[in-house]
């Protein structure tokens, strides 16, 4: 499951309670409630930089630790919250992007695609990606986090 702003947030709570739901991605949705109980399937996390470790929204340092299968931490600079959806592109059309954004529309569309792609081909069809291992030199925009050393 893979969803933006609440849809990712509700990700994690499908995860959580529908055996049906095997992994699952949150683009840049703060968690209305934080994690509190151990989520024992693969997630990933892909956010703006308000959504560094220990930055504006506490409720993904919160919950980061009850993640407790396969996971990845990723922030992706020059992004802002909508950048994650076509509508970055959409409004780059009709003139300059999204406030804050320094990235090009296309060029955060091809980023989200890319790493959504390398997870759900990973965790869903067992090919493991090497995107999601490491940072790459083809996406210096995107940060690997890992807080708390874990």
């Amino acid at each position: 499951m893979v969803g933006h702003s609440i849809g990712g947030a509700s990700a994690a709570r499908a995860l959580q309670t529908d055996p049906r739901v095997s992994a699952g991605i949150n683009l840049d949705g703060t968690f209305a409630s934080a994690l509190d109980h151990d989520l024992h399937r693969p997630f990933m996390l892909i956010g703006t930089p308000a959504h560094r470790p220990h930055g504006i929204d506490p409720s993904w340092d919160t919950s980061w630790p009850h993640l407790t299968d396969w996971r990845r931490w990723l922030t992706v600079s020059g992004t802002e919250h909508a950048s994650f959806t076509d509508f970055s592109i959409l409004l780059q059309q009709l003139g300059p992007g999204l406030p804050g954004e320094t990235l090009d529309g296309h060029r955060t569309a091809q980023i989200t695609r890319d790493y959504v792609a390398a997870f759900l081909d990973q965790h869903l069809r067992a090919t493991p990606h090497p995107l999601l291992q490491a940072p790459s030199a083809n996406y210096p925009e995107v940060l690997f986090e890992n807080p708390t050393g874990s």
